[in-house]
């Protein structure tokens, strides 16, 4: 089983908003989803599950178009600013063999460091992820998610835009 752990992009603060979770994206969360996409393109996900933010929505929607990604992207309510041991719950009630999960942090990066069978030690000095970040984990020798516990997977990379422009460029 494969978990992607993806950051949303950079969000606009000087779009006024009544509440947080309204906040967009900056012009630069938009095209760092694209880029996320476009490199996740050859291995797309069985599910892309996000939280109800609308700047983790679009993420989303963008990494899902150019990843290939077809099918409905789940909204998960309890995914909204949650601390690792929530995002576990999100987990343990997913469904497929390669799965993106969009959220916020810190508790996207604290679940990354939590699920690493190192404890964590790969991303010490990357545990505050930044936006559009992706954890990459792989969780060998597992038969579904609810088996998924503490120092159960191996982080096989932490991609970031920059990154990947760097690579390109």
């Amino acid at each position: 089983m494969k978990l992607i752990l993806l950051r949303h992009g950079k969000s606009d603060w000087d779009v006024p908003v009544n509440d947080p979770i309204e906040r967009p994206l900056k012009k630069r969360g938009r095209k760092d989803a694209k880029r996320m996409g476009e490199f996740f393109a050859d291995m797309p996900p069985d599910l892309i599950v996000c939280s109800p933010s609308v700047r983790t929505r679009k993420t989303a929607e963008l990494f899902a178009k150019t990843a290939g990604y077809t099918k409905e992207i789940k909204i998960d309510q309890r995914m909204y600013n949650a601390g690792h041991e929530k995002l576990l719950e999100v987990v343990h009630d997913l469904q497929g063999d390669h799965v993106v999960m969009v959220c916020h942090n810190p508790g996207i990066g604290n679940l990354a460091a939590y699920l690493d069978e190192e404890g964590g030690r790969k991303i010490a000095a990357h545990l505050h992820m930044v936006t559009a970040a992706a954890a990459c984990l792989a969780f060998d020798g597992l038969g579904s998610w609810d088996e998924v516990k503490e120092e159960s997977g191996q982080l096989r990379a932490l991609i970031t835009p920059r990154f990947l422009k760097d690579l390109i460029v």
